[in-house]
């Protein structure tokens, strides 16, 4: 097993099996709901089709617009403390 490609599905598919992507996501989700983050992806959406006159813009022109905002605004603490759990999970599941 040293194609990481093979690892890799392996491990997704223990998140999956075990029901820890679900858990990781909902914790996600509960933190970026705390610090307001749909609320300032929201706003910041808004403006940036209001001055750059992007009315008709596809949802792929307006995420390639705002990706990089949109993880910017994420605190680092959440983004550390993601890997950590997502570390442990792989460290206490995987060979």
């Amino acid at each position: 097993m040293s194609d990481p490609e093979d690892l890799r599905t392996i491990v997704n598919q223990l998140f999956v099996d075990s029901g820890e992507k679900e858990k990781l996501l909902q914790w996600l989700e509960k933190r970026l709901v705390e610090i307001e983050w749909n609320e300032q992806l929201s706003a910041y959406c808004r403006e940036m089709v209001r001055t750059k006159h992007m009315e008709n813009a596809t949802f792929e022109q307006i995420y390639e617009e705002v990706e990089d905002y949109a993880n910017s605004i994420i605190l680092e603490s959440i983004k550390v403390e993601l890997l950590e759990k997502v570390k442990k999970f792989i460290d206490e599941n995987v060979e």
